[in-house]
């Protein structure tokens, strides 16, 4: 283990195969053990507060069992720890929970391994599904600050999404990224970095990151993490009923016509739909017309999302959402509208349709500056955040004594209700129309 303690100082410790359990006494807030093959190690009280894990990433790999004060429950993660699993590997009581659990930080299932809670598993931070890991529990809960994702898992139980379903989701946050490295001082040997986990307020990184030597253990390399990229394709199945609340999100990534090049979200149960549904064409290449996708299925659906949004840079590029008894079909489109009556019927529910601060000429939804109707006129999608548009936009000219300005910005194909000229003024009160020559060129699409 190799992390930053209480008092500044520096320590590592790792233990490779063997029964006698070694004893860390210092309070790590950035701590991480690696428990490999049948090697035992032992925590005293500085991780654990309440049958609380308080700080530190553990991995434990197959085989390998971690022990905190030689037993002691673990009831809940703290928003500064995490848990890495894979296959038969084990953290004290866990895989398997009496009672209720709760996840506030990490939790990161690999490999096939299982967690088992008898009862409700509460989700307030992020799960991470991998290559057949799975939760078994009555009930799944996510709150809406929880994220749920990875490339392949399952969940045996009902679940209520109140959170963000993202099939091959990461646990790296793009928001506040952090890269620990593993080598140690003065060794050559490998190095992991793992990003993505918060600093701590006081200035330490709760993060993972440890190496292995090739003269103390066959296992030689990256530590294999299983980290999926955020944009990476990831299928999750529910063995129990579904039900996305209001603040419920589900993300869907689609790539291509084959299951295993677009998300999927599978519900062997009855889906009971609210909240919000987002759809990306996934590496940002939107498919070719008519390219449909069925990335979701129910053995029955009740009910549809509030929101439905694309992640598309132009707002002419959507996905026709159609839902069925038993599941949901995705066309790629590209709209051909030329009114911006027609564009918001396209583009917003039919809640928001009735909601002017959301879909009105002078609305901003997305929150980036540019109103409905500038996003219309300008072929942007009213629900993501466009970069602004500033000095790019305008070119001073002097030639031959003349002067002139030439004001270069994306236009939608098609409108039959927008008209643009180009005024100037000198006190910004009055303004005075200008003398142009237009040239539209217009996209592909």
């Amino acid at each position: 283990m190799q992390g930053v303690s209480s008092l500044g100082t520096v320590e590592n410790y790792v233990q490779f195969s063997g029964k006698r359990p070694a004893l860390v006494v210092r309070p790590f807030s950035s701590a991480s053990v690696e428990a490999r093959f049948t090697s035992q190690s032992t925590s005293e009280s500085p991780f654990i507060s309440d049958n609380e894990l308080i700080y530190g990433v553990w991995l434990v790999e197959p085989d390998g069992m971690l022990q905190l004060n030689g037993g002691a429950t673990i009831s809940k993660i703290g928003s500064k720890g995490a848990i890495l699993l894979w296959g038969s590997g084990k953290l004290n009581n866990l895989p398997n929970v009496v009672g209720n659990f709760a996840n506030n930080g990490a939790l990161i299932l690999s490999g096939n391994a299982q967690f088992t809670v008898s009862e409700t598993f509460s989700n307030g931070g992020f799960v991470g599904l991998n290559e057949g890991g799975s939760i078994q529990a009555q009930r799944y809960e996510g709150n809406p600050s929880s994220r749920l994702g990875g490339n392949q898992g399952t969940i045996n139980g009902s679940v209520e999404n109140g959170g963000k379903i993202e099939p091959g989701d990461s646990a790296v946050d793009d928001s506040d990224p952090v890269t620990i490295p593993a080598s140690y001082p003065g060794d050559s040997g490998p190095v992991l970095s793992l990003s993505g986990f918060p600093e701590d307020p006081n200035g330490k990184f709760s993060g993972a990151f440890m190496a292995s030597d090739s003269a103390d253990s066959p296992s030689v390399g990256m530590l294999p993490l299983n980290q999926v990229d955020e944009d990476s394709i990831g299928v999750i199945t529910i063995n129990g009923d579904y039900t996305q609340t209001e603040t419920g999100v589900l993300a869907l990534d689609l790539g291509g016509t084959n299951p295993e090049e677009s998300d999927q979200l599978i519900v062997n149960g009855t889906a009971t739909l609210g909240g919000t549904l987002i759809l990306l064409s996934h590496d940002e290449v939107f498919p070719v017309n008519g390219t449909a996708f069925s990335p979701f299925t129910a053995s029955a659906i009740v009910g549809q999302f509030d929101v439905i949004s694309y992640g598309m840079a132009s707002g002419r590029q959507i996905f026709n959402v159609a839902l069925t008894d038993t599941g949901l079909t995705a066309s790629a489109m590209t709209l051909n509208v030329s009114t911006f009556a027609e564009w918001r019927e396209a583009i917003f529910s039919v809640v928001e349709q009735t909601d002017e601060a959301v879909s009105g000429l002078l609305a901003d939804p997305d929150g980036d500056g540019l109103a409905n109707l500038l996003e219309y006129a300008l072929d942007g999608n009213p629900k993501v955040v466009t970069q602004p548009m500033v000095d790019s936009l305008f070119e001073y000219n002097q030639s031959g004594g003349v002067e002139s300005v030439t004001v270069d910005f994306p236009r939608a194909n098609g409108m039959t209700d927008v008209q643009f000229s180009l005024e100037y003024s000198t006190d910004l009160d009055s303004w005075i129309p200008l003398t142009s020559q237009e040239q539209h060129t217009e996209q592909p699409g």
